[in-house]
């Protein structure tokens, strides 16, 4: 019996090792399958975080393009901008020379044949505004010649021509304009009236 007993005793004892054997086992493949579980986890967010690295690649290309373009075009800017300084400089340079060579001008008198042209221009002038009593505007814009014809009594007539009108139009035009102005207004208002 004893020896049964030493052999229960043995085999209780091989129970117990196979029984703790088995709990490692199960141990280890509970750990196993939590390992694995923790694997797939991890697998599962490497993925997400893959994705949102691509997503973060390629918004900042996105940004870096931007940010080249702007870089690009603020030398541009920067380029125009050194232009259009070096020009100023350039204008400050002819403004100040042609200030002094206004005030040189300035002082300057008139010679004396400068002087009798000037006195014979305002003469004759003046005696052809005389003569054919037509006074031009001077202030009129380019793109037009205007005035007016009188006869200093009761006719004003204004005048207004486009200024790429030929030299003998005018002419033509203007004389007419002042022979009306010499002939008897009743007539002249009686053909205004008809032409209505």
């Amino acid at each position: 019996m004893e020896e049964i007993n030493a052999m229960n005793e043995k085999h209780a004892n091989s129970l117990i090792k196979i029984k703790l054997l088995l709990r490692e086992v199960v141990d280890n493949n509970f750990q196993n399958d939590t390992i694995t579980i923790k694997l797939l986890d991890n697998k599962r967010e490497i993925a997400v975080l893959s994705k949102e690295v691509l997503s973060l690649k390629k918004k900042f290309e996105t940004e870096k393009q931007k940010l080249e373009r702007k870089q690009y075009e603020s030398d541009e800017h920067n380029r125009l901008l050194t232009d259009i300084n070096e020009e100023k400089e350039n204008l400050d340079i002819s403004l100040r020379e042609l200030e002094i060579e206004h005030k040189t001008m300035k002082k300057a008198k008139p010679s004396l044949r400068d002087q009798q042209l000037l006195e014979t221009g305002k003469r004759k002038h003046k005696l052809y505004k005389e003569f054919t009593c037509i006074r031009w505007d001077y202030s009129a814009p380019e793109s037009v010649i205007e005035g007016y014809i009188t006869n200093k009594k009761d006719y004003l007539q204004k005048i207004s021509y486009k200024s790429d009108i030929d030299y003998k139009t005018l002419r033509d035009l203007s004389w007419d304009g002042v022979f009306q102005s010499t002939v008897d207004n009743t007539r002249i208002t009686k053909d205004c009236k008809e032409n209505k």
